[in-house]
């Protein structure tokens, strides 16, 4: 069985001062709270959760649909902030804009891939970047804080497999799919 999600993933460049960022506040917390490792910072579109390998072909083409005909995009990131909202905090993130096409492509890979509990659950979507994670049931909620805008280009989505491991999830890419280039600014 394969564990996937859809992603997109931050430049590295954007990635580290996303992470620069979040720096301080960890630090002021460094028993609760432990930073992500560059390589695996993303934005989850979908989680599919547990797939039989059998089916990677009808996921792999429900991506490819899901993406057809969208453009490229410009993301933003002008807000920490401790998620869920309500209840113990287990993320800090950095909470993005939400551009039209990122939101299409995630509204049609929810309608072609959700499982039936998600269904129930609805198509609730705060896009965000996890940028720090903690299991102490006890955390500090670390305060809402507005950050230096960090804009990056969108030009791809990646279908992840993630293994669970002692050590922490490997992220590994296994479908990559290209977005068409953005239009250009009407002169």
């Amino acid at each position: 069985m394969f564990r996937l999600f859809l992603s997109i993933a931050p430049p590295i460049e954007a990635t580290r001062s996303l992470l620069a960022c979040a720096g301080p506040a960890i630090a002021a917390h460094p028993d609760t709270w432990r930073i992500t490792a560059e390589h695996q910072v993303h934005l989850t579109l979908h989680f599919l959760g547990t797939v039989d390998p059998r089916r990677l072909d009808h996921v792999t083409e429900s991506v490819d649909r899901s993406a057809a005909g969208l453009r490229s995009f410009t993301l933003t990131a002008d807000r920490l902030a401790c998620l869920p909202e309500r209840g113990p905090p287990r993320v800090l993130a950095a909470v993005t804009d939400t551009p039209p096409d990122m939101l299409e492509i995630q509204r049609r890979a929810f309608h072609r891939l959700a499982s039936r509990e998600q269904r129930t659950r609805g198509n609730r979507f705060t896009p965000h970047i996890t940028l720090a994670r903690t299991s102490t049931v006890d955390a500090t909620r670390l305060p809402d804080a507005a950050i230096d805008p960090v804009r990056f280009d969108i030009s791809e989505i990646h279908l992840v497999r993630s293994d669970l491991r002692p050590t922490g999830p490997v992220h590994t890419a296994i479908h990559t799919v290209g977005l068409a280039p953005a239009r250009a600014p009407r002169a």
